[in-house]
């Protein structure tokens, strides 16, 4: 994602923004940002054990996605790299896999924090 982290943290049943500012956000966007993560699926293996990930441009990825559980212990980050015809490469942190993921789940996400940040922090209609 361009511009930087953006992080969100669940307090109970609300979602608060953590990074660039701190605030409420609206619960409907991260519940549908949250519901397009979980879209993503990955199409097909296309590397097992690549050394040299320039390839597929995940040296330096456009997203790298981070969760973590309520224990505070971290999931395998999920980062993405360059496009290539419909698909783009991705990776999940510490696996060896490359996979590909479908451009179109991929470029339905916002694809800069300034975006994403005045999506979540617009109140709904």
């Amino acid at each position: 994602m361009n511009g930087g982290p953006l992080v969100l943290e669940r307090r109970g049943e609300r979602w608060r923004l953590r990074e660039p500012e701190e605030g409420w956000v609206d619960e409907q966007q991260v519940e549908t940002l949250v519901q397009r993560f979980t879209d993503l699926r990955f199409q097909a293996v296309v590397a097992e054990g690549a050394k040299d990930l320039r390839p597929y441009g995940l040296e330096k990825p456009q997203f790298e996605i981070a969760m973590w559980r309520e224990d505070g212990s971290q999931l395998p980050s999920l980062v993405i790299g360059k496009r290539e015809k419909d698909h783009y490469y991705a990776k999940l942190l510490g696996l060896e896999e490359v996979y590909r993921l479908e451009a179109k789940l991929v470029e339905a996400l916002p694809q800069d924090r300034a975006t994403l940040v005045r999506l979540l922090t617009q109140s709904p209609s």
